[in-house]
C-alpha cells in the first residue's frame, strides 16, 4: 500500500498491453496475462523420435536462434547417441538442424558422446569436442582423450587439434579455449604437440587454428635463455609451458557454449594474451602480436617492470592475476602485487598494459590485489566485476569476501557477501556490462533463508537485490537459479553460461522452484521475469514436470525454456519435453482450434492476470509511509503528477518529478511509452543520496517520443521509480495530450 499526494492505493499488478499485433495468436494461447506482447512458439520439432529436449546450449544474440541437446536423433541426425541441435526461426516456424557428426567406425560409448562448445555467428559451423575418433589419423588406443573439431558448412568435419606427425597414438587432451565469431580461427590449449616447434609433450602449450594451418601461440620472446643459459632459437616454445589467458575456456569472440567475457583473444584472432603454466614459479603474462603471421609475430612480456622508465626483467614475483582484454586486444588488464610502475605502491594493484605503446599504467587498488576472482566484463572492458577477499573500499569486508566492479580506474564494492568462503555461481553479465546476476547460498537478503537466490548489481549502486525472492516478504521455501534449479528431468547444460540472463535495463530472467506470484500452481520449478521490482511468470506455471530457463536473446526478444507441457495447439507430441520461447510479438495462429483436450496434454488455459488498475498520477508500489514495516525500514515516497505537470511534459517535453527517501540510497527514474507496435524507454533520471532527503528527478522525452507526441498528439507514459534499499518500484501511468490547436482567421494559426 502506497500514499502518494495523500491518497493511499493498493500495490498495481504488472503492466499488460491492452492491444497487441499478435493478440489473436496471444488469445489462442490463453496468454493474454504475458507482459511485452508476449506468446509461446514451439521451437523443437514435433516429432522427436522418442527423444526429449533435455539442455539448452546457447541462445543467439540476436532474436531467433538457440541450439539445444537432446537424449535422441532426430532431423536427420546421424549420430546414434544424445544429439546436438540448432533451431532458426523463419516466417513460418523453426527449422532445427542437427550438429552432431556421424559416429562411424567402432560402436560408440556414453563415453563418446559430442559436446558443442562454440557455435558461429551465422550458425554456418560448429566446435565439437569429443574422445570419438572422426579422423582416420586419430588412432589412439582406448578412443583416446578429448580432441576438438568443427564443422563446415559443406559437410566436412575438420580436426582442429591434429598434431604434426601422423598416426596420433598420443591420448593427450586438448582444451577448446576461445574463437572469433566466425570460428576460422580457434585457439587450445594442448600437451600434445601440435606444430614442429614443439617435441615434448611434457609442456602444455598454446595453439591458433587459422584456417587449416595450426600455428604456436606460446613463442618464447626473443632473447629467453634455456636452462644452459644459452639463447633459445626463434619460434621456440616458452620453456615453462603456457596456457590461454586466465587458462579456464571462456570466450566472448562468439556465440559460445561456456562462452563469457573477457577473452584474451581479438576479435580478429591476431592478439592473443597467454600466462605461464600453472606451478611454475615467478607466473607471467605475455601477448603474441600479429599470432596469424609467421614473418611478423612476435611475443611480448606484459609484466615486465617499467620502473625508472626502462624496461627490465620480470617483477611480478607473486601469482599474476589475468582479468581482461578488450575486443580488439590493444589493452589487457591485470593484477600484480608488485610495483611495476613509478606511480605504484610497493605492493602494487591493479594494471592496465597499453599495447599499442607497449606500457604498463598503473590504476590503483593496492594491498590484497592480487588473485581477484574475475566474473566478467563488456566486449570493451568498460565494466570488470571481480571478487576478492581484500578491502579495496573504504565501505568493504576483508572478513568477507567482496564484489567489486572496476569502471575505467574507479574500483566501487558491490556487496560484501556475509560469507568468507562464498562464490558467485552462474554469472551473467548485461551487454553493456554495467549490471550483474548470480547465484549464491550467502544469505544477501533476510528473505532468501536457507535457499541459494539469484541476485543482482548495478555499477554505480551499493547494494545487491535478491531478484528471486519473494515479493511479500516471506522467506523462500525453495531454491532459484539461472538454469535448471536442480531438476532431474533437464540435465545441467554443460556448464554453459546462462546467455542473456540479464540485459542492459537490468531485466532478468531465472528458474524458480519456489511459487512467487498466485499464477504459479505447479509447486515446482518456472521461469520468471524480474523487471523494475516486479516478478512475472514467463512459463505456464501449470506443468506438474516444471519447466527451466534455456537462456534469452540480448534484447530479450526471445526468451527460451523447457517444458513437456502443451503451450500451442501446434504442440501434438504427447508430453515430450520441448524447447520452447515467449517471444515478445510472437505466436504462430493456428489454423484451426485444437482438439479437446484429453489425459496427454494440458489443461484448460490459467486464469487471465486481473486488469490493470485506470490510469492515474498517484504512484503506487511498495516503500511507502503507510506500508506495514518497522519504523527503521527505508521508505521511499514519489509525488502526484499533477494535471498541470503533465501539460506542461506534453507541451516542453520536460517534467520533474518529486521524490523523498529515509536513508542514503540511489533512486532511477524510468519513463516507458508504447511508440507504435514497440514499448520503449524514453526517459529517465538518477539520484544518489548520501543521506536521506528530497530531491527532484528531470525527466525530458527523448526526440522519438516527443515527434510521435508531436504526430499522433497523444501518448500514454509509465513512469518507474526504483530505490535501491526497496524491494519493488513504484507506478505510475498517465497520457500526455497535446492542446488542441486553436485556428482563426479562416483556420490560419
Amino acid at each position: 500500500m502506497l500514499a502518494l499526494g495523500g491518497l493511499a492505493v493498493p500495490a498495481a499488478a504488472p503492466a499488460v498491453a491492452d492491444t497487441c499485433a499478435n493478440q489473436a495468436a496471444r488469445e489462442q494461447q490463453g496468454v493474454t496475462r504475458l507482459p511485452d506482447c508476449r506468446a509461446y512458439e514451439r521451437v523443437s520439432p514435433v516429432d522427436k523420435n522418442g527423444g526429449t529436449i533435455a539442455a539448452g546450449l546457447t541462445a543467439r544474440t540476436e532474436p531467433g536462434g538457440i541450439a539445444f541437446w537432446s537424449t535422441g536423433g532426430f532431423a536427420g541426425t546421424q549420430s546414434n547417441i544424445g544429439s546436438n541441435y540448432t533451431a532458426v526461426r523463419t516466417e513460418s516456424g523453426w527449422q532445427t538442424t542437427p550438429l552432431s557428426p556421424p559416429l562411424t567406425g567402432r560402436n560408440p560409448v556414453l563415453a563418446d558422446q559430442v559436446y558443442v562448445v562454440g557455435l558461429a555467428r551465422d550458425y554456418s559451423r560448429a566446435l565439437l569436442v569429443s574422445r570419438y575418433p572422426f579422423a582416420p589419423g586419430d588412432q589412439a588406443p582406448g578412443g583416446g582423450a578429448t580432441d576438438v573439431f568443427r564443422t563446415e558448412p559443406d559437410g566436412r568435419v575438420t580436426w582442429i587439434s591434429q598434431p604434426a606427425t601422423l598416426p596420433d597414438l598420443s591420448a593427450r587432451a586438448v582444451d577448446f579455449v576461445a574463437a572469433t565469431a566466425d570460428l576460422e580461427q580457434v585457439v587450445v590449449n594442448s600437451f600434445k604437440p601440435l606444430t614442429a616447434e614443439v617435441t615434448t609433450d611434457t609442456t602444455q602449450q598454446v595453439y591458433v587454428r587459422d584456417g587449416d594451418v595450426t600455428r604456436l601461440v606460446s613463442v618464447a620472446p626473443e632473447g629467453t635463455l634455456d636452462g644452459d643459459g644459452d639463447p633459445l632459437p626463434p619460434g621456440s616454445p616458452l620453456p615453462t609451458g603456457a596456457m590461454f589467458g586466465d587458462g579456464v575456456a571462456s570466450s566472448g569472440s562468439g556465440s559460445l557454449v561456456g562462452g563469457s567475457s573477457p577473452s584474451a583473444l581479438s576479435a580478429d584472432g591476431s592478439t592473443v594474451y597467454f600466462v605461464t603454466y600453472r606451478g611454475i614459479s615467478n607466473p607471467q603474462l605475455y601477448v603474441r602480436v600479429n599470432a596469424l603471421d609467421p614473418d611478423r609475430g612476435a611475443t611480448r612480456l606484459v609484466t615486465r617492470s617499467h620502473v625508472d622508465g626502462a624496461p627490465a626483467g620480470p617483477a611480478c614475483t607473486v601469482a599474476v592475476s589475468f582479468l581482461a582484454a578488450n575486443r580488439d586486444g590493444s589493452k589487457a588488464w591485470f593484477a600484480c602485487p608488485a610495483r611495476l610502475t613509478d606511480d605504484a605502491p610497493a605492493n602494487g594493484g591493479f594494471y592496465v598494459y597499453d599495447r599499442i605503446e607497449d606500457r604498463l599504467h598503473f590504476i590503483g587498488a593496492t594491498a590484497g590485489a592480487s588473485n581477484p576472482g574475475v566474473l566478467g566484463a563488456d566486449p570493451d572492458v568498460d565494466h570488470l566485476w571481480f571478487t576478492s577477499r581484500a578491502r579495496l573500499t573504504d565501505d568493504a569486508d576483508s572478513s568477507k569476501l567482496n564484489i567489486y566492479v572496476l569502471t575505467g580506474e574507479t574500483v566501487s564494492l558491490a556487496t560484501a557477501t556475509g560469507d568468507a568462503s562464498f562464490a558467485p555461481a552462474g554469472v551473467a553479465i548485461s551487454p553493456d556490462g554495467s549490471r550483474i546476476v548470480f547465484e549464491g547460498r550467502a544469505a544477501l537478503d533476510p528473505r532468501a533463508g536457507s535457499f541459494a537466490q539469484v541476485y543482482s548489481a548495478q555499477a554505480g549502486v551499493s547494494g545487491v537485490v535478491c531478484v528471486s525472492c519473494r515479493p511479500d516478504g516471506t522467506p523462500s521455501a525453495a531454491i532459484a537459479d539461472l538454469r535448471n534449479v536442480g531438476l532431474s528431468a533437464f540435465v545441467g547444460p554443460n556448464r554453459a553460461r546462462p546467455l542473456g540472463a540479464i540485459d542492459d535495463d537490468g531485466r532478468v530472467f531465472f528458474t524458480s522452484a519456489d511459487t512467487l506470484v498466485p499464477e504459479d500452481q505447479n509447486g515446482t520449478a518456472d521461469v520468471y521475469q524480474y523487471r523494475d521490482g516486479e516478478l512475472t511468470l514467463i512459463s505456464s506455471g501449470t506443468d506438474p514436470g516444471g519447466a527451466v530457463f534455456a537462456g534469452a536473446s540480448a534484447d530479450g526478444t526471445d526468451v527460451y525454456f523447457i517444458t513437456a507441457e502443451r503451450l500451442v495447439p501446434q504442440d501434438t507430441d504427447n508430453g515430450v519435453a520441448d524447447m520452447y520461447t515467449a517471444r515478445a510479438g510472437g505466436g504462430f495462429l493456428a489454423s484451426t482450434q485444437p482438439q479437446e483436450c484429453e489425459d496427454d496434454c494440458q489443461g484448460p488455459a490459467p486464469a487471465p492476470f486481473a486488469p490493470p488498475t485506470p490510469e492515474t498520477g498517484v504512484f503506487s508500489g511498495p516503500g511507502d509511509v503507510d506500508d506495514p514495516v518497522p519504523p527503521a525500514a527505508p521508505r521511499l515516497t514519489v509525488g502526484t503528477i499533477t494535471a498541470k505537470q503533465r501539460t506542461a511534459w506534453a507541451r516542453t517535453g520536460r517534467a520533474t518529478l518529486n521524490v523523498r527517501v529515509t536513508q542514503a540510497g540511489t533512486v532511477r527514474a524510468t519513463v516507458r511509452a508504447k511508440l507504435g507496435r514497440r514499448t520503449v524507454r524514453v526517459a529517465t533520471a538518477t539520484r544518489r543520496f548520501a543521506r536521506g532527503g528530497a530531491a527532484k528527478l528531470a525527466l525530458r522525452l527523448s526526440k522519438r517520443a516527443r515527434t510521435y507526441l508531436a504526430r499522433h498528439r497523444a501518448v500514454k507514459v509509465t513512469v518507474t521509480v526504483s530505490y535501491s534499499r526497496v524491494r519493488g518500484a513504484k507506478r505510475a501511468t498517465v497520457t500526455l495530450r497535446k492542446p488542441a490547436v486553436k485556428r482563426t482567421n479562416g483556420g490560419k494559426r
